[in-house]
């Protein structure tokens, strides 16, 4: 942890699935978003925490992915999920097929397809499969999202 006052606070949502591997992907996200001066909170899917997202600069959300689609309990987080304005907002997924990572569009489908009508914007997404480097992919992840 940095010494010194937070430069914000963040809420990382996620369903640890079968395996635990996304709460382990929750947790480095968690760790890598401290790194830069975060207070974090890491809070399960159907959690008191999860369900109030305000006053949150960022806000990430992610589960496992099975057979192509995220966790029932991360769609429906998702799909109604109503950020404050600013706020910057990520996913993730944690699977064992690999997306091609250069193109967006099919990780945002893998990891948190949203409903059209849907009123959030994504700074960042990606998907991490079981033979990544989880840690690199996580800061890199946070990296984007910042930006």
């Amino acid at each position: 942890m940095l010494s010194g006052a937070a430069i914000g606070t963040a809420l990382v949502v996620y369903d640890p699935g079968l395996s635990g591997g996304a709460k382990d992907v929750a947790t480095k996200i968690g760790y890598a978003l401290q790194s830069q001066g975060y207070t974090v909170v890491l809070a399960g899917v159907k959690s008191s925490d999860a369900a109030n997202t305000t006053g949150y600069d960022v806000i990430v959300v992610g589960g496992p992915i099975y057979a192509g689609k995220p966790a029932n309990t991360v769609q429906s987080y998702l799909n109604s999920l109503n950020p404050p304005a600013n706020t910057k907002v990520g996913a993730f997924g944690y699977g064992s097929v690999k997306v091609d990572d250069t193109n967006s569009t099919a990780v945002m489908q893998d990891v948190a397809p949203l409903p059209s009508n849907s009123p959030v914007t994504f700074n960042a997404v990606v998907k991490v499969v079981s033979g990544d480097n989880i840690d690199s992919k996580c800061q890199d992840f946070v990296t984007n999202l910042l930006k």
